[in-house]
């Protein structure tokens, strides 16, 4: 749990720091941003390796198929990336190009998804005749 403090405040500490810099020169604020996302999305990575690690032991033992675990984790982080491209493109003004990165997660999303929409679809179908 310290670890997630310790991570909070240097988020903290790179806004305020950003916010004051920017008075000054905007684009070391958004540099210093950018670099302050990436420590961020960097800190984060090993409690992501855990979360997949997890799944991955659960569909194992449940015996889920490894197609729908592949693409469940492939829409995770699918979204996570979209949100931190989008957000970086908001931060630097391109919101434009925001909401174009964030169609683009979506449209993504969908087309990985549709295996799987298609499965349940079909399981439907069969319980019904």
């Amino acid at each position: 749990m310290s670890n997630v403090a310790i991570y909070f405040g240097c988020a903290i500490l790179i806004s305020f720091l950003s916010l004051y810099i920017k008075q000054v020169r905007t684009d070391f604020a958004l540099c210093l941003s950018l670099a302050g996302g990436m420590f961020l999305l960097f800190g984060a990575v090993p409690r992501l390796v855990l979360i997949i690690e997890d799944i991955r032991a659960f569909s194992a033992v449940e015996t889920i198929s490894e197609d729908y675990v592949t693409a469940i984790l492939k829409i995770i982080g699918i979204t996570y990336l979209c949100e931190f491209s989008a957000d970086i493109c908001n931060e630097s003004g391109e919101r434009a190009i925001a909401k174009h990165v964030e169609t683009l997660g979506k449209i993504t999303v969908a087309f990985i998804a549709l295996p799987i929409v298609e499965n349940v679809f079909s399981l439907i179908l069969d319980l019904l005749r």
